[in-house]
């Protein structure tokens, strides 16, 4: 009826009506608009001038025809694992009457196979997130917290708490060469059996692959994610040693396990904090705040509050004087390395003309020193996490105060974030994590035609989750796969597959025009023809050697005899990393 030119009006407009009041019980989703298939045509090319296709009413009367060629990919589902053959006729994809979800040919410029028509579409039942960063500022470029968010309001990257497997493992290594061990440090590949003598259980880690490895530099093992190697240096360090720097990164010691696990990311975090991880070590080691509203200006162009990013202050907070209040940013609370600076930021804000300055400060008189300050309690309770500048007013007088005047100017004075990596350990830790984009897990990325990429994937028992962080001087991005609900997703569904063209489909984008630039090289850090499978000093003729970057005071200088290896196989550097306590053995 629908699709006969001469089928009776009033029938059909009945019949429209229906299947119109049928559609509304299904909302568009995004870019998927809600069809019905009214019409099915399963003729071949070569014995009939029509093409195989099907033919769609959408919700506003519109009869769609979508080619077979544009839903060929719908294989049907078997179970997580497998899919049926592909379909060779439309009849074995949509049957009359279906619901479905059709996407509007503009929406394929990046498939010319599919821009002359429209293309059958699914709403996912997986999930995902992803979100970037420019890494000197924490500014947030781009944040999806799901598929749609009319379908699911959970905002999976501020919210979903998840294993970070394999991505949390570059942080693992960094913490090693902060230790003194360096890129070409040898650790054992063996097998390895741990023993919880409380719970009377035994682990044994394996490698995602099945395979063991012999002694292998700490650069090849996170370039191929070896796990054995992982739970190794992890057992050498001490757990709550590393679990402590873990914090400095931005990681939360809560969700991190105390036993060895953590070497192959068996806690939880969010998306929002791999990412201001991940920053860290995109912008040479320092932490910034996350943060999306740089400024609020009011109806007449006034900017009413601002950002203030994460500074530093060792020894006070950096206050600042507004009319007759005085307020301390505790998000910007500057690390300043001695008091004298501070005054002096006081005195200097109290001095500067009202076109340099953010807010108003203290009349001389109204002034309080940094140690009265911070001893007072503040009247509003802000959290120091809020994005926006905290006001935590401390009361001059009793007197009412007066309204705070506009801001107008933004701050002439840069704020600078503390260092929460040494940049030594930061410039080495990232310059193994190119190898994993060149020679390692993530070869995928090299299709974006960059030589200035590092990153690293994740991938959590059973497939539940899948990771993929990565960055370049410009901008870090981090993705995150997985369901709702917890539950595998699929054979071989590891961050390479199924997070990983995530990243490279937004960075493609992202890093458009963006020059190849490498993190500046600190003057410490020296180079060293090395051997690649002994890790030691070889000649410039070694058909095996190559180039090595280390420490100018731990690259070593004649040939070094081999080092003995302690009972978890660990090599140990030319000091002695700190003893994990017996607790720490355990899982």
């Amino acid at each position: 009826i629908l699709t006969t030119p001469d089928a009776d009006q009033a029938l059909r407009a009945e019949l429209e009506s229906k299947i119109r009041e049928l559609l509304i019980q299904h909302p568009d989703s995004g870019e998927l608009k809600v069809a019905i298939v009214v019409g099915i045509s399963d003729e071949n090319l070569e014995n009939d001038t029509a093409s195989p296709s099907a033919t769609m009413l959408s919700r506003k009367g519109e009869l769609i025809q979508v080619n077979f060629q544009n839903m060929s990919w719908a294989a049907p589902y078997l179970d997580d694992n497998r899919v049926a053959n592909r379909p060779e006729t439309p009849s074995e994809v949509v049957a009359l009457g279906d619901v479905v979800y059709i996407a509007e040919p503009d929406l394929a410029v990046d498939h010319p196979e599919y821009a002359s028509s429209w293309t059958l579409g699914q709403l996912p039942e997986v999930s995902g997130a992803l979100i970037s960063m420019e890494p000197t500022t924490g500014a947030i470029q781009s944040l999806s917290g799901g598929f749609d968010y009319y379908v699911s309001k959970y905002n999976r990257v501020e919210q979903a708490q998840r294993q970070p497997g394999s991505n949390i493992k570059p942080f693992i290594y960094a913490a090693a060469i902060d230790n003194g061990y360096t890129p070409a440090s040898l650790i054992s590949g063996a097998p390895i059996v741990i023993q919880d003598t409380n719970q009377g259980t035994v682990w044994r880690p394996e490698n995602y692959s099945g395979k063991f490895f012999g002694p292998t530099r700490i650069r090849r093992a996170l370039s191929l994610s070896l796990n054995l190697v992982s739970v190794r240096i992890l057992r050498a360090l001490g757990i709550q040693p590393t679990i402590d720097f873990l914090e400095k990164m931005g990681i939360e010691r809560d969700g991190m396990p105390n036993g060895l696990s953590l070497a192959l990311g068996a806690g939880t975090l969010s998306p929002m904090d791999m990412a201001g991880a991940y920053n860290v070590l995109a912008n040479g080691g320092t932490r910034t705040t996350p943060h999306i509203i740089d400024w609020i200006e009011d109806a007449h162009g006034n900017i009413v509050e601002q950002q203030v990013l994460k500074t530093a202050c060792r020894h006070c907070e950096a206050l600042i004087r507004q009319g007759n209040q005085l307020v301390t940013g505790l998000t910007g609370a500057a690390l300043i390395d001695d008091k004298a600076i501070a005054s002096e930021l006081l005195e200097s804000q109290a001095t500067q003309s009202s076109n340099d300055k953010l807010i108003k400060t203290e009349t001389a008189s109204d002034q309080l020193s940094v140690e009265e300050a911070s001893t007072q309690e503040p009247i509003s309770d802000v959290s120091p996490n809020n994005e926006l500048l905290n006001l935590n007013i401390l009361s001059l007088s009793e007197a009412p105060l007066e309204p705070l005047e506009p801001i107008t100017e933004f701050r002439q004075t840069p704020i600078y974030s503390s260092q929460a990596m040494n940049p030594v350990t930061n410039y080495l830790i990232t310059d193994v994590m190119k190898d994993v984009v060149r020679q390692g897990t993530a070869t995928r990325a090299l299709q974006l035609g960059r030589t200035d990429l590092a990153g690293k994937t994740g991938t959590t028992n059973d497939f539940i989750d899948a990771w993929f962080s990565g960055f370049n001087n410009h901008t870090m991005t981090s993705v995150w796969v997985g369901f709702d609900q917890p539950r595998s997703l699929g054979n071989s569904e590891s961050g390479a597959r199924a997070a990983l063209p995530i990243w490279i489909d937004y960075m493609s984008t992202a890093t458009a025009g963006q020059p190849n630039t490498a993190l500046e090289k600190p003057d410490t850090i020296v180079s060293r023809q090395i051997n690649k499978t002994t890790g030691k000093l070889t000649s410039a003729l070694d058909p095996n050697g190559f180039s090595e970057i280390f420490p100018a005071k731990s690259a070593p200088s004649a040939q070094p005899t081999p080092a003995p290896a302690d009972d978890a196989g660990a090599i140990r550097p030319s000091f002695t990393p700190q003893e994990s306590s017996s607790q720490d053995d355990l899982f």
